[in-house]
């Protein structure tokens, strides 16, 4: 009986250690792909074709003036 016992644990043992290296590897797969993505944006980001940033300055130059305006008229009236 006690070798049954401690064949049923040994097992056990080597199924959860499997299963954790099952889980490990899909791990090292998701990583891997989140890896692969992140270095091809990189390279897209680095590339000269890349759209640049299509913010017109003064445009926003301009709102931020007016808000602070707002901003300093509120304050003046309190």
């Amino acid at each position: 009986m006690p070798d049954e016992a401690g064949r049923f644990t040994a097992e056990h043992t080597v199924m959860d250690a499997n299963l954790e290296i099952r889980e490990l590897k899909h791990l090292l797969v998701v990583k891997d792909e989140k890896i692969k993505e992140l270095e091809n944006q990189i390279v897209q980001l680095k590339s000269p074709d890349y759209p640049k940033d299509d913010v017109d300055y003064a445009i926003a130059d301009e709102s931020e003036d007016e808000f602070t305006e707002q901003l300093s008229f509120s304050f003046k009236q309190e």
